[in-house]
């Protein structure tokens, strides 16, 4: 590929939210930890309800995951030849495949963060989470990944075959 690929203006947008997500996240924590007792949820079922409690030290797993889930995805990120795409690539159309298939990153970090980020806010305050959850977040992913499938199909159409917008 030639051409660099550059953030957009969009990707920017979603990784500053993301850094913000985490540092939410990380902040809450230090900032309530005093306050936390001794045990905590650790498990919910699959209508939102606790269904297990452990130590308030597991608390400090689910930041950690999502600081390594945030470092591998951004790290991925600069990797576009190793990206497993749903078209055929040609020289027309690699950059745009590449920079739509950039946001689909960008927005699933986000949202994973996001979900994270709750289940981390449930647990200190002891609250379930809700039978909406899990498929909030389910058909979240589910939508951004079927949304972001189909752009990626109709920019990898050759330019005189697509529609007008395209997104940045």
């Amino acid at each position: 590929m030639k051409d660099k690929l550059k953030f957009t203006r969009f990707q920017r947008w979603m990784e500053l939210l993301a850094v913000a997500v985490l540092f939410i996240l990380f902040a809450f924590l230090v900032s309530n930890w005093s306050s936390i007792p001794a045990s905590i949820p650790s498990h919910y079922d699959a209508s939102g309800l606790i269904d297990g409690w452990g130590s308030k030290n597991s608390l400090l797993l689910l930041p950690l995951v999502c600081l390594v889930m945030y470092a591998l995805l951004t790290v991925v990120s600069f990797f576009p030849k190793t990206w497993n795409v749903p078209v055929k690539l040609t020289d027309e159309n690699r950059l745009r495949v590449y920079t739509v298939t950039r946001s689909l990153l960008c927005v699933l970090k986000v949202m994973l963060l996001l979900s994270f980020t709750f289940i981390e806010i449930s647990m200190v305050k002891m609250r379930p989470l809700g039978a909406w959850f899990i498929f909030l977040t389910m058909g979240g992913v589910l939508g951004i990944l079927i949304g972001f499938i189909v752009k990626i199909i109709k920019v990898s159409k050759p330019l005189n075959q697509q529609g007008t917008d395209f997104p940045s």
